[in-house]
């Protein structure tokens, strides 16, 4: 276990001066090769009073080498952090699993990770899931229907090549939970007092499901039924811990998997499942609308949302940005305006977690650019609402106010 004198807590894009006998050279070195997009690593040098300076790059979470610890903490509180993870990822928690308070970074992936073992557990005694599923087996006996093709090959051959359905439960609704079950206690994060249930929920799958291997996208699946339907909210959390976990090491890899969550990722999913699930009933949000351009198609555009009216009526291209400066830049509003342009719309907004002190309102053409905030400080419900508000106030306005 890491003593908690080497844990280090560190802050959203904030330097932070490490004392050189902290970090040895070989921890610094490999904290700068594999995670040097998510920490910025300045050696010890004159420049940094011959100290180490780790500054975070837009990520929360946790990396843990061989004797010390990174806490990566967001510029916001660890509860609003929770509430945008629920609705990015959709985790439908209920109420009396939301009611835990939140300490640390790693408490999230613990909460999470010990309601995924819950459900497994009570999945378990209600009965797996189960489908039947199509096997090719040479048996010593008939089993299914015969292939004749492979039999006659072989000639004489005693063993039959049979093809037979069976009804088992190592099917992928099981092996995604198999697989999050095995990542959560490769990460080394959960404390003594919730490990007994994630480990009887692996217990419970292990030498039943298979070990395979999934990408975080493939573990929300599109055709549930009422046998399965009650999968899916798991299957979220799954997703959740299986695209946060080892972005950084191959299979085999002996160190604990780190858990890091991108923010500007989060931030955009956040608002888009936020928008889509609480729209008004005149407008709909489409997000991530992807558009092409060229022979070769070699030109894309991935719009983070596009308003449009109940006829479906492009009325705005919104473009979120998880970030706080003075200004938009030059290149956020060109490639805001050429979003517009694609979708033959005249409004475009650029959504910031803050007020800017310089918003922005102008006019590039018949287009009409400005800044807009979507809060996530506090109340997140309050936030979205005042959103939408205004969103509201923007479209009925059309002269663009006089920038200061």
């Amino acid at each position: 276990m890491t003593s908690i004198s080497n844990v280090v807590p560190l802050r959203e894009y904030r330097p932070k001066t490490v004392p050189k006998q902290t970090i040895s050279l070989p921890q610094g070195e490999l904290l700068w090769r594999k995670y040097g997009k998510f920490v910025n690593v300045e050696f010890p040098s004159p420049q940094t009073e011959n100290d180490w300076r780790l500054t975070p790059q837009g990520y929360v979470g946790q990396i843990k080498l061989e004797g010390i610890e990174l806490r990566l903490y967001p510029k916001v509180g660890l509860d609003s952090l929770f509430g945008m993870l629920e609705y990015a990822y959709d985790l439908n928690l209920r109420i009396g699993e939301n009611e835990v308070c939140l300490a640390s970074i790693n408490d999230i992936f613990e909460r999470l990770s010990v309601i995924l073992a819950k459900r497994v557990n009570d999945r378990i005694q209600k009965g797996l899931y189960r489908a039947y599923v199509k096997r090719e087996e040479r048996l010593s006996f008939v089993r299914g229907r015969i292939d004749l093709q492979k039999q006659m090959r072989r000639g004489w051959d005693p063993v039959v090549h049979c093809r037979f359905e069976e009804h088992t439960p190592d099917v992928i609704e099981n092996q995604v939970l198999f697989q999050a079950l095995v990542t959560i206690l490769r990460t080394g994060i959960c404390s003594d007092r919730t490990l007994p249930t994630i480990r009887k929920a692996y217990r419970g799958l292990k030498g039943v499901v298979s070990e395979m291997s999934f990408a975080a996208r493939d573990c929300v699946r599109q055709d549930y039924n009422r046998l399965n339907f009650d999968y899916k909210p798991s299957h979220s959390i799954c997703r959740f811990i299986l695209e946060h976990t080892g972005p950084t090491h191959k299979a085999g890899d002996r160190n604990m998997l780190p858990f890091l969550v991108d923010m500007n990722r989060l931030y955009e999913k956040f608002v888009a499942q936020w928008v889509a699930t609480n729209s008004p009933e005149h407008w709909t949000f489409d997000p991530h609308e992807t558009l092409t351009f060229g022979e070769a198609n070699q030109i894309q555009f991935d719009i983070d949302m596009v308003l449009r009216a109940k006829c479906g009526r492009p009325i705005a291209v919104l473009d979120t940005k998880y970030k706080s400066p003075d200004s938009p830049s030059t290149n956020d509003i060109f490639q805001v305006i050429a979003y517009a342009e694609a979708m033959n719309c005249t409004e475009a907004f650029l959504v910031y977690p803050k007020e800017l002190p310089k918003p922005l309102d102008i006019e590039v053409g018949k287009i009409r650019v400005r800044s807009i905030k979507f809060g996530i400080k506090g109340d997140l419900e309050m936030n979205g609402q005042e959103y939408f508000e205004s969103l509201s106030e923007c479209l009925e306005t059309s002269d663009p106010i006089e920038v200061t």
